[in-house]
């Protein structure tokens, strides 16, 4: 998906360049709608490198800003900012792929996959990682790799030579858990040990009213990711 644009947010960046025009309105609209179709719009007229992170975030920056408890985070962008600016592809629409490969590739997905797979004793190779073929496939112009609104383009066709097309134009399929349960069921009371106001207070973190504020909003995704934050400063940073 990072060498050969199977992505839709990568067909988005197309469109946004392709009509520069439309960025500030779909921007000033954005507040009549909501999911990812908001978010495309509340992002649109951001530089390239930031809205491609921007669209994959469960917090906007002004959300993360006001859970940090009594200041301003530091700059929520630096990493990004560092990978764009050593990014010299001729064209624009590159520097997302190339984005993904420097940062969420390696991890988040390569990461999660290395994790699940050895819990449960499994080996995992990546053949479209090969550096041979990753090399190959970014001296391949961004447009070849795609046809009208087909992401994928150019690895469908090969694969058409191969497998089915019931195979070949399936639908993506995620990696998804059942997050919603697990926080009202199975997590319940680890939640409500870990996100204890007091406790919070004490860390001198986070906000505590903020985190009450998120986990009433129903936004399981950042639940999640509050409860995966206060999972690891229990494990690393207590002591």
């Amino acid at each position: 998906d990072e060498s050969f644009v199977g992505y839709p947010k990568y067909l988005a960046h197309r469109f946004l360049e392709k009509y520069k025009f439309l960025k500030k309105p779909l921007s000033g609209f954005s507040c009549f709608v909501s999911g990812k179709i908001g978010a495309f719009m509340r992002y649109a007229s951001y530089p390239l490198h930031l809205r491609n992170q921007l669209w994959i975030s469960f917090f906007s920056p002004c959300d993360a800003n006001g859970l940090v408890f009594g200041t301003k985070s530091k700059n929520l962008f630096e990493d990004i900012e560092r990978y764009h600016s050593s990014f010299n592809g001729k064209n624009i629409l590159d520097e997302a792929l190339f984005l993904d490969q420097s940062s969420i590739l390696p991890d988040m997905y390569l990461t999660k996959v290395d994790r699940a797979s050895m819990a449960n004793a499994l080996e995992v190779r990546s053949p479209f990682l090969d550096h041979a073929l990753l090399d190959y496939a970014c001296k391949i112009p961004f447009d070849k790799k795609i046809r009208g609104g087909v992401a994928k383009f150019l690895l469908k066709a090969i694969a058409a030579e191969v497998f089915p097309s019931s195979i070949v134009n399936r639908q993506k399929k995620g990696f998804g858990i059942p997050l919603s349960k697990w926080l009202k069921h199975d997590l319940k009371e680890l939640c409500d040990e870990l996100f204890e106001p007091g406790k919070i207070t004490r860390e001198g973190l986070l906000n505590p009213e903020a985190i009450k504020n998120t986990l009433s909003s129903g936004n399981i995704y950042q639940a999640w990711s509050l409860l995966v934050f206060e999972l690891w400063y229990e494990e690393w940073m207590r002591n």
